[in-house]
């Protein structure tokens, strides 16, 4: 895996799948999203990995429309040419930690499989 722009159309329209995605999570703030109106997704972090199409690890941050946070996940979404799917849902993240990845000196989080299990 390598880092991916958290802006490109390809990695943000992964992180939307995957929160359309939720109600197959195991997240405690998944049935939370569904009534939400008006929530922004946000990608805090990214990789990507090409295979036969594209497989993208995710850190997502969900807002409510006032900027607060409803939860945060990882996930790996495997985009097979346009075809999404949620490969691997990873664990649930705290909302201060994934926000303090947009920081310009962020905290780490690895792109290795202990971060997203």
């Amino acid at each position: 895996y390598t880092l991916a722009q958290i802006d490109s159309p390809q990695v943000v329209t992964a992180a939307s799948f995957a929160v359309s995605s939720l109600s197959e999570a195991p997240y405690s703030f998944a049935s939370n999203v569904g009534a939400e109106a008006g929530y922004v997704v946000k990608v805090a972090k990214a990789w990507q990995q090409v295979v036969a199409g594209m497989n993208f690890r995710l850190v997502v941050i969900i807002e409510n429309a006032t900027g607060e946070c409803i939860g945060s996940f990882t996930a790996t979404v495997y985009d097979h040419f346009g075809e999404l799917s949620v490969t691997k849902w990873g664990k649930e993240v705290g909302c201060a930690q994934a926000k303090g990845l947009l920081e310009p000196q962020g905290s780490t989080f690895g792109d290795d499989d202990e971060d997203f299990n």
